[in-house]
């Protein structure tokens, strides 16, 4: 059996070449919006997406999805979001599989509200509690913009799409409207009435399986507690060119790798500060991707470096 989200191009290649006289089931319908989905459009002139999409995500507690055409203004409104206090998280093809799939769980447990995303990293997301689906960068065919619209007004829920348009975008519009069966609707985004949404964090439980596969098998004595300073992750240190000469506290350094890595809270352990660099413990299997984020960006004006710890030191033998 062969399962996958989409069956063109590539895909159906590999199904013809692997598969012997296969039965086709198809799931999605012929056409994959439903009523429940409303289509609004906005005209407007691409320096004013991004206060638009403010508006937009503002206007009651809308989770959301953003898609974007570029990896590089998703990281751009990213950080110009995360500065507004939003719980906002990235999803785009440069991520290792990884921190893909924990960005995805964050978003699907609320820990994050709004997903910027572009199109090769969000292909085959299946949260049912999206409100909101918001075209930054219109499509350029209509398969795809059925897809996006999709992500709302799912489970029997209602949802909301709006597509930032721009004179150049009009020309799309018709494609659109063919392939949904629906008229373009313009509004202006404080037309719209405020998505009032509840979306409390979900708490799961999380077991380590064993190396085989296997879930680990009950204690049989008395459960020990853990040590709640005990890191959730196996972590790894890294070495940052930023330390107290610099003016750098730990918080600080944290919230350095925080932004410029762009990884939550539980991503980043213990801060070990010297006089020219700090020390860093992240979770190991994220690491490499750290260090690539970090290495070569500025902060505060100055190019820094970053890199595998040379050996691996106890944050106390370290001196403050």
């Amino acid at each position: 059996m062969m399962f996958s989200a989409t069956l063109d191009g590539p895909v159906a290649e590999l199904a013809s070449d692997k598969l012997r006289d296969p039965v086709d089931v198809d799931v999605s319908g012929h056409d994959s919006v439903t009523g429940l989905t409303k289509q609004y459009f906005v005209k407007c002139q691409r320096p004013e997406k991004k206060d638009l999409l403010r508006v937009l995500v503002s206007r009651g507690t809308p989770k959301t999805i953003v898609f974007f055409a570029t990896k590089s203004y998703v990281d751009e409104v990213y950080h110009e979001m995360k500065d507004d206090g939003l719980k906002v998280g990235t999803l785009h093809g440069d991520m290792p599989q990884d921190l893909r799939e924990k960005i995805i769980a964050n978003f699907r447990d609320n820990r994050l509200i709004v997903l910027l995303a572009t199109d090769v990293a969000a292909r085959g997301l299946d949260i049912s509690d999206v409100d909101m689906v918001v075209n930054f960068d219109v499509p350029f065919d209509a398969d795809t913009y059925v897809h996006r619209i999709g992500r709302t007004g799912r489970a029997g829920k209602t949802g909301i799409a709006v597509s930032l348009v721009t004179s150049r975008d009009m020309r799309f519009l018709p494609d659109y409207e063919e392939a949904t069966g629906q008229g373009a609707e313009f509004i202006e985004p404080t037309e719209m009435e405020p998505i009032i949404a509840d979306h409390p964090v979900v708490e799961r439980r999380r077991e380590r399986p064993k190396k085989d596969g296997r879930k680990p098998a009950k204690p049989a004595g008395p459960k020990a507690k853990r040590d709640r300073n005990a890191p959730l992750y196996d972590m790894t240190t890294i070495e940052i060119s930023l330390g107290k000469a610099d003016g750098f506290k730990r918080v600080e350094i944290a919230n350095i790798v925080r932004k410029h890595a762009r990884v939550d809270d539980s991503s980043v352990g213990k801060v070990g500060l010297a006089e020219n660099s700090s020390f860093v413990e992240v979770p190991s299997d994220m690491a490499d991707y750290i260090i690539g984020e970090l290495d070569g960006c500025t902060v505060e004006g100055r190019k820094i470096t970053a890199r595998a710890a040379p050996r691996k030191v106890k944050m106390g033998e370290r001196k403050d």
